[in-house]
């Protein structure tokens, strides 16, 4: 219900902040790279990365994700049947399972962007 919200909006926020920090990392990492390989000095690393850049290109990855979310999301719940039948058959609780499964069919799909 209603209560799952602040865990829903806290993982999103989690996710795109971590997204960002990667994101901007890789770029500087690679244009000192750059920079350090072709000795010309026009280009410092922190002025290749974009703020706006990446906010656009977020929204079109999440656009491009948002039509595919709900079949994505079935299948790693059909997946998870099959996790769920090994613990069965190991006969181990099923219930330490409750989680991993909630948030990989929730937040799961949200890694394709």
């Amino acid at each position: 219900g209603i209560f799952h919200i602040p865990r829903i909006v806290a993982a999103i926020v989690t996710f795109l902040i971590a997204l960002w920090w990667d994101c901007r990392r890789i770029v500087i990492a690679s244009a000192a790279k750059k920079s350090r390989d072709t000795d010309n000095g026009n280009n410092t690393p922190s002025s290749v990365w974009s703020n706006n850049y990446f906010l656009g290109q977020l929204v079109k990855s999440f656009c491009r994700t948002l039509p595919i979310y709900p079949f994505a999301a079935v299948i790693i719940s059909f997946m998870c049947l099959f996790v769920i039948t090994l613990f069965e058959d190991l006969h181990i609780n099923t219930a330490v399972l409750n989680g991993p499964i909630y948030y990989c069919t929730l937040y799961g799909p949200l890694m394709m962007i």
